[in-house]
């Protein structure tokens, strides 16, 4: 489902309101999607109500009318309805290879990864020893989520891919893994892979610290992605 110039030009501008976004992804699934991915981030509120407009309806005791104009909630339903077959986006500012970084590449504390670890690798294998903060696997310090309602709503979630072009414009690799707060966690395509077919996404390290495998095992049966 792509929002192109086409559907700007007859639906109006571009970022449209959560409840817009939450029509759309109501469609989409009554159509019968197996998946859905969400390639975009909402890491702000969408305010409808300007701050001034609001002290002005409190003043007049209307403060209990402004909710119905915010539409956050209403996606965030959405997400949590379709939570079993939805995935949300979220993307990092900054990313680098610890161990091969000139520039500081801090390893997130664990503390960052409260709530957000069920959007990992489902099993991770690392070599004894496994360091985060000198691997020389694509890591990020920071990143950029999405509403904490829309997280806590969803159960999957995947990093949004920039994917660079070869010579001849054709895109033939991709990361599927990045690290944050030491722990692994897929691109959204891969997460989206892994709901549409079930099981679980496994990742492998060998000795070298290099990744030896990377695996999706739906039930019954399992596929090696190399």
């Amino acid at each position: 489902v792509e929002i192109d110039d086409a559907a700007v030009s007859q639906l109006a501008r571009w970022p449209r309101h959560r409840d817009a976004i939450a029509a759309l992804v109501l469609q989409v699934m009554e159509a019968g999607a197996k998946v859905v991915g969400l390639d975009v981030v909402f890491p702000e509120a969408d305010q409808r109500v300007p701050d001034g407009v609001a002290e002005l309806m409190t003043a007049h005791g209307l403060a209990d009318q402004i909710p119905q104009f915010e539409t956050d909630l209403v996606l965030q339903r959405i997400i949590d309805l379709y939570k079993d077959r939805l995935v949300l986006g979220w993307m990092t500012d900054t990313w680098c290879r610890p161990r091969w970084s000139r520039l500081p590449c801090p390893v997130a504390p664990a503390e960052a990864l409260a709530g957000f670890e069920k959007f990992g690798y489902q099993r991770f294998a690392p070599p004894s020893g496994f360091d985060p903060a000198t691997t020389h696997l694509v890591s990020t310090p920071t990143l950029v989520g999405n509403l904490p309602g829309y997280e806590q709503a969803a159960l999957h979630a995947g990093y949004l891919v920039n994917a660079a072009e070869e010579p001849d414009e054709i895109v033939r690799r991709a990361q599927l893994a990045i690290f944050f707060g030491g722990r692994p966690f897929p691109s959204l395509p891969l997460a989206m892979a892994r709901v549409g077919l079930g099981g679980e996404l496994g990742l492998a390290l060998d000795d070298s610290d290099r990744v030896a495998r990377i695996e999706l095992t739906p039930p019954g049966r399992r596929v090696a992605v190399n």
